[in-house]
């Protein structure tokens, strides 16, 4: 099990300054709203995963009138002890593991391991196609270390292409294009393998706990909807070829994984168009418990849970539901709150509880 023992912040949204040494089972912060709460959890995940489940601007997370923030932590799992530590500023970030600027972000992103669940994650069941990928994506970096350099590569290659195609050097039998595409291809059946074997692993325990939620009357089906499906490079190059005159028209690329779906059902019914409010939370919850058990196996070690405000988004049946499942996670716990009882768990002697008011935090 990996757990954060301490974390130091300064300058971080709006907490000056503190000291924190945390339970290593369930860390409790409540308050009332926009006293920084969710501040804190933010933190928890950012020093974890070098980035924000709010927000993309480095700016927002630095406290007003300060030049930098600064976190560090200690982390301890089966292997020992590391202290990490990450500077951010308004143009970038730096992190470091043991007083050393880390030399691998990869690695990195291996020490803290963080699962969270929050309101964001309700966009799940939307129709914004880049967060489901993003949930899918997840999955495949906890088995396999480079499938984030992957998608970073995959990303420059599609900005280079996109630039040549606006540029007009794309023709009908040009081969000007081949190396792009060349590499689009290669880059496109690594990432959809990675996807495919992901959802594979995930789909048991996601339809194993929605079955559990809803009662057994509901049905969870997952589905990747990718052009092409999983073909080769070479079939994938023949496509781009054909589809050259068409992309010179529209201006960009037309093909790969940053255009695939990924599509739920419920019963056979597609849950962006028809579930109701009710459903959508219980596949929210299941697709990240689910997540959690995944990284478990992936990782051969315990994550950390990161719970933002369960109760805005849950109702008592599944709170109960989470409660439960919470009681019986052997992980360490982090749980953002207004009422420090909100989630029914299951007594425990081993708890922090953590009263935050104006961004100062307060351990009852």
């Amino acid at each position: 099990m990996s757990r954060l023992d301490k974390i130091a912040l300064k300058d971080f949204r709006n907490i000056e300054q503190v000291n924190l040494e945390f339970s290593s089972r369930v860390n409790v912060f409540h308050g009332e709203n926009a006293q920084g709460k969710t501040n804190l959890l933010e933190a928890i995940y950012f020093i974890s995963g070098l980035k924000s489940f709010r927000t993309r601007k480095s700016r927002d997370l630095i406290r007003s009138g300060a030049a930098l923030a600064r976190m560090k932590g200690l982390v301890t799992d089966s292997w020992g002890s590391s202290d990490i530590a990450v500077d951010l500023k308004s143009g970038g970030r730096r992190a470091m593991v043991n007083g050393r600027k880390t030399e691998s972000i990869t690695q990195y992103l291996r020490i803290l391991t963080t699962v969270i669940f929050s309101p964001q994650d309700m966009a799940l069941s939307g129709s914004e196609q880049r967060v489901k990928r993003k949930y899918l994506d997840r999955a495949v970096f906890q088995g396999d270390l480079f499938h984030l350099d992957r998608m970073r590569k995959y990303e420059r290659v599609l900005k280079q292409r996109n630039a040549a195609i606006a540029s007009g050097a794309i023709s009908s039998g040009d081969n000007g294009m081949e190396p792009w595409n060349e590499e689009l291809a290669k880059l496109s059946v690594q990432i959809r393998n990675g996807r495919s074997q992901a959802l594979d692993g995930l789909i048991g325990h996601i339809r194993e706990i929605h079955s559990e939620i809803s009662g057994g009357k509901e049905k969870i089906d997952i589905s990747i909807d990718a052009e092409l499906g999983l073909h080769g490079v070479d079939g994938i190059m023949e496509h781009l070829e054909k589809i050259a005159n068409n992309e010179k028209r529209r201006g960009h690329t037309l093909f790969g994984p940053h255009r695939d779906k990924v599509i739920f059902k419920i019963n056979g019914r597609e849950v962006s168009e028809h579930a109701s409010q009710g459903q959508r939370r219980t596949l929210a919850l299941s697709l990240k418990l689910a997540l959690l058990q995944w990284v478990e196996k992936m990782e051969e070690e315990l994550p950390a849970f990161l719970l933002d405000d369960p109760g805005s988004e849950l109702d008592r049946k599944r709170l109960g539901y989470l409660g439960e499942r919470l009681s019986a996670w052997k992980g360490q716990i982090f749980i953002a709150t207004v009422g420090k009882n909100d989630v029914p768990m299951a007594p425990t002697t081993d708890i922090g509880v953590f009263n935050i008011e104006k961004g100062r935090v307060f351990k009852s």
